[in-house]
C-alpha cells in the first residue's frame, strides 16, 4: 500500500512540475510586451494575438491526441513534444518581424499539447 502512495504523490508531483512549465510558457513573453513591440514596430493588441494563436493550436491538437496516444508510445509523444516545443522557442528567440511570432505561437502550441495533454 506504500508503493502506490508513492507512485501518487510522484504522479502528481509530475504533473504539477509538467502544468507550471506550461504555464510559464505561456505567460513568459508579457514580461517583453513592451520591448517587442518598440522593436517589432506593432500594436500591443497585434503582438498579443500570438496568445491566440498558441491556445487556438493547443486547443486543436489537443483534440487529436487521444487518436495520437493510441497509435504511438507516450515517451515519443513526449519526445516529439519537447523538441517541437524547443524548435518553437528557437523561432521565437530569432524574430524578424510580427509574422514568426505568430509562427512560433503555433508551433509551440502544437507541441505544448503533446507535452501537457497525455498527463492530464
Amino acid at each position: 500500500m506504500e508503493v502506490s502512495r508513492v507512485k501518487l504523490v510522484s504522479v502528481l508531483a509530475g504533473t504539477f512540475l509538467l502544468m507550471m512549465s506550461s504555464s510559464v510558457v505561456s505567460n513568459s513573453t508579457t514580461y517583453f510586451i513592451t520591448a517587442v513591440t518598440n522593436a517589432l514596430n506593432c500594436t500591443r493588441a497585434e503582438f498579443s494575438f500570438y496568445y491566440t494563436i498558441l491556445q487556438l493550436c493547443t486547443v486543436i491538437m489537443s483534440l487529436l491526441m487521444g487518436s495520437l496516444i493510441r497509435r504511438f508510445p507516450l515517451r515519443l509523444i513526449f519526445i516529439v513534444g519537447s523538441l517541437g516545443t524547443g524548435a518553437g522557442f528557437i523561432i521565437m528567440s530569432n524574430l524578424q518581424g510580427l509574422m514568426m511570432v505568430y509562427v512560433g505561437a503555433a508551433v509551440i502550441g502544437i507541441f505544448q499539447a503533446c507535452i501537457v495533454v497525455p498527463v492530464v
